[in-house]
C-alpha cells in the first residue's frame, strides 16, 4: 500500500465506484479514523495493493487486494489508506512536489549543450537530494498509517496479517535489499505486534536489485546523447529539415546550435524577422561569435541598423581578443559588415 497519485488507473479508465463489500468497509473504516475521502474506486491490476489520491482525497483499491483479504483485513487496509488522506497539508505539498523531481532529466540534452557534465553532476545531486528527503518524509508518514490500521483493527494481528497476505500475493519479499518508503514486510508485522512464523530472511543482493535500474538509466542518457550526436551530424548534410530540427528540440536533445540551424533555415526561406528572433536566443545562449555575426546580418534588412552595428562590433571586437573564429565565422563577420553598412547607406 502506497500514496500515489493514481494516474495511471484513471488515465486508463479502469476506475469503478466501490462494490457493496468495499463500500462498507470504507464506512466503517471511517468512524475509526474520523477521515471521509472524496470517494472509493476498484481498480482491475495485476497487484494486490490501495493507493491513497492526496490532492482529489480519493482512495483506490485493486480488486486483487480485495480478493485475498477478508472483512476485518479489509478494514484494516481501509484505515491505513484514509490515514494517509489526514496527513498535514504540507506533507501533501512535498510529496507532489517531489513527483516532478525527475522531470528535469528529460532535458538532460540541453543542460550538456550548455553547462557540459558540470550541468548534469548539479542536476543530479539537486535530483538525488530531492528524493532522498522525499523518501525520509513518505517512510515517516507510512509508519504514521501503519501505526493507525494497527490501532483500529478489531483484533490483534488482523492488519499484520492482511500485510503478509498483499506482499505475497504480489509476490513481494518479506525483506528487500533496501527498505523503500514502505520497508520490509517483516519489519511491518513486528511493528504491528506479531512476530512471524518464519525466521527473518536474508535480502537480495544489491547488485542484483540496482542492476537493472543502472541499465535503464544508462540506456537512457546513451538514448539522449547518441540521439543528439546523430541529429547533429545528419543536420549537418546541408540541408537540415526544419522538422527534424524541431523534433531535436521537442524532446530536449538540441542546444543553441538547433535555433541557430532553425534561423538558417528561416533567413533562406524569406522570414527574416523570424531569423533575427532565432537568431538573438541562440546568442542568448551560447558565446557564439559565429551566430552573433549572423544576427547583425539578419538585424540588417530589418532597418535595425544600430543593433545590427552594435552586435557587429561586439562580435569583431571579440574576435581580435581570441583569435578563435573559423573559416565559417570569419566570413559570417565580413558579411556582416558589408550588411551593416548597406542597412546605414539605405536607412539614412
Amino acid at each position: 500500500m502506497q500514496a500515489g497519485d493514481g494516474r495511471y488507473a484513471r488515465a486508463a479508465r479502469a476506475c469503478r465506484p466501490a462494490s457493496a463489500r468495499l463500500a462498507a468497509a470504507a464506512d466503517e473504516a471511517c468512524r475509526k479514523v474520523e477521515v471521509t475521502p472524496a470517494a472509493v474506486y476498484e481498480v482491475d491490476l495485476l497487484t494486490a495493493n490501495a493507493f491513497a489520491l492526496l490532492v482529489p482525497n480519493q482512495v483506490v483499491f485493486t480488486r486483487r487486494l480485495l480478493e485475498n483479504l477478508d472483512d476485518n483485513q479489509l478494514v484494516a487496509v481501509c484505515c491505513h489508506e484514509f490515514a494517509h488522506l489526514a496527513e498535514p497539508k504540507g506533507v501533501k505539498l512535498i510529496t507532489l512536489a517531489g513527483y516532478f523531481a525527475v522531470f528535469p532529466a528529460a532535458y538532460i540534452g540541453v543542460i550538456y549543450s550548455r553547462f557540459e557534465w558540470n550541468g548534469i553532476l548539479f542536476l543530479a545531486l539537486c535530483i538525488w537530494a530531492i528524493l532522498r528527503r522525499l523518501r525520509v518524509l513518505r517512510k515517516r508518514m507510512e509508519g504514521v498509517a501503519d501505526a493507525a490500521a494497527s490501532h483500529h483493527e478489531l483484533d490483534s494481528g488482523v492488519y499484520a496479517a492482511a500485510l503478509e497476505r498483499l506482499y505475497s500475493a504480489s509476490n513481494v519479499p518479506a525483506v528487500l535489499g533496501s527498505r523503500g518508503t514502505h520497508g520490509h514486510l517483516y519489519d511491518r508485522m513486528l511493528a504491528a505486534g506479531i512476530t512471524p512464523t518464519y525466521p527473518r530472511p536474508a535480502p537480495p543482493s544489491r547488485p542484483r536489485q540496482y542492476t537493472p535500474l543502472a541499465a535503464g538509466l544508462g540506456l537512457l542518457v546513451l538514448f539522449s546523447f547518441a540521439f543528439d550526436r546523430l541529429s547533429a551530424k545528419a543536420a549537418a548534410g546541408k540541408h537540415p529539415t526544419e522538422t527534424a530540427i524541431m523534433l531535436r528540440m521537442a524532446i530536449g536533445a538540441a542546444g543553441p546550435s538547433a535555433l541557430a540551424e532553425l534561423a538558417d533555415i528561416r533567413s533562406s526561406e524569406g522570414r527574416i524577422e523570424q531569423a533575427a528572433i532565432l537568431y538573438g536566443a541562440a546568442v542568448d545562449l551560447s558565446d557564439s561569435l559565429l551566430y552573433r555575426a549572423k544576427w547583425a546580418i539578419a538585424l540588417s534588412p530589418l532597418g535595425r541598423c544600430d543593433d545590427a552595428f552594435e552586435e557587429w562590433t561586439e562580435t569583431e571586437d571579440l574576435l581580435k581578443e581570441c583569435s578563435c573564429g573559423g573559416r565559417a565565422t570569419l566570413s559570417a563577420v565580413s558579411a556582416a559588415k558589408s550588411a551593416v553598412r548597406n542597412c546605414s547607406s539605405i536607412h539614412t
